[in-house]
């Protein structure tokens, strides 16, 4: 069993096209092992950084945010794919979304690791949703990339000073809100 999940990951992370299609048949509980794994890894691997505080959250914290992930991350992306014309079910979504959140696993190296796995990851993402709705590339490119930007939108609107005055002037200034910098 371990060394089958094995293969399947590793023809997730190599987008490989036979993986996807047998992963779109899987119904058992492994998509959402692999993102618990995929979160508890990351979750210990700032224990040297933070020490372990409380043992409980550390353990909780993944199962909690790999549901939260898994679960709503899919609703949105199987929603988008639907209005696009996509032909895939919530359960193929799901199988296909689980395997490919696991590149994030390189978040275990500092900076680079963190970059080199969401990326990877959003490569993954766009395979899974062009075999599971069965869409061209550039299709299931959109699908992705509509919630990937809508969250970039949302983090640089939140990180904007709430001044009206300069959240009207932000786009007139060339390097940003610059009051009371000086």
């Amino acid at each position: 069993m371990g060394v089958l999940m094995i293969k399947q990951i590793a023809g997730v992370l190599l987008l490989d096209d036979k993986a996807y299609h047998e992963l779109e048949q899987d119904r058992s509980f492994r998509p959402f092992a692999v993102v618990y794994a995929t979160f508890f890894i990351l979750f210990f691997s700032y224990i040297p950084l933070n020490g372990l505080s409380d043992v409980i959250v550390l353990i909780m914290s993944p199962f909690v945010f790999s549901l939260f992930f898994l679960f709503v991350l899919t609703s949105v992306l199987y929603m988008i794919a639907w209005l696009m014309g996509g032909r895939s079910t919530i359960e193929k979504s799901m199988a296909l979304v689980g395997y490919s959140v696991f590149p994030l696993v390189m978040g275990v190296l500092p900076y680079p690791g963190t970059l080199i796995g969401a990326l990877w990851c959003i490569a993954c993402m766009i395979k899974a949703m062009q075999i599971a709705n069965e869409m061209p590339l550039a299709r299931a490119f959109l699908v992705v990339m509509i919630p990937v930007l809508a969250v970039f939108l949302i983090a640089f609107y939140g990180l904007l000073p709430y001044d009206p005055e300069a959240q009207r002037n932000i786009w007139r200034m060339p390097w940003g809100y610059t009051k009371g910098l000086h």
